[in-house]
């Protein structure tokens, strides 16, 4: 559910998508607090606040979930919807930390080519060997995480195996040995 959560956030989910993703939401309240969650999380991430450190932002009271009418009921609520959200921030923090090497960063790159039937990646950071890319849905997008070394990043896409592209959302580009164009990618040290 968290790759569908992640994709509706990004707004990379086609119409039909978005309409089953709001459904499931507004039948399972799990999922509307761990969407919830996350949304808040990818808010914090927008504005440069650091995750693994607690920050007076964290301190503020909030009501995450509703409590049902039986007071009987009401601490199972509580410790059901606390510890639920307490295992989801658990998990994401962990992947965080482990899921790169201390010199890398992760990083997700997307392109927009509806009309084309696959996509790869080809970079320094993939020692220029070809990876593909992963079709999202029905959107025209295609993407891929990866771990990319710290500092300048050479690379370039590859549309249908035979035409290397140039990322059209990265400014910084140059011109290869071949006659092609790669983008440059600063990941900060």
């Amino acid at each position: 559910m968290n790759y569908f959560i992640s994709m509706f956030i990004d707004n990379e989910l086609g119409l039909q998508e978005k309409i089953e993703f709001l459904k499931k939401i507004r039948e399972d309240n799990e999922i509307y607090e761990e969407s919830l969650a996350l949304l808040e999380q990818e808010q914090m991430l927008s504005q440069g606040i650091d995750l693994r450190v607690p920050a007076p932002h964290f301190e503020k009271k909030r009501n995450w979930f509703r409590l049902p009418a039986l007071p009987t009921i009401r601490p199972l609520a509580f410790l059901t919807s606390a510890g639920a959200m307490a295992v989801v921030i658990l998990l994401l923090v962990l992947k965080l930390h482990s899921a790169a090497p201390a010199n890398t960063v992760p990083y997700r790159f997307v392109i927009y080519k509806p009309n084309v039937k696959s996509v790869d990646i080809s970079g320094t950071f993939t020692d220029w060997q070809v990876l593909p890319m992963k079709k999202v849905g029905s959107t025209g997008y295609w993407q891929i995480e990866l771990n990319v070394p710290k500092g300048e990043n050479r690379y370039s896409f590859i549309l249908e195996k035979d035409q290397r592209i140039a990322d059209p959302t990265v400014m910084a580009k140059e011109r290869d040995d071949f006659g092609g164009e790669n983008s440059i990618l600063f990941m900060s040290v």
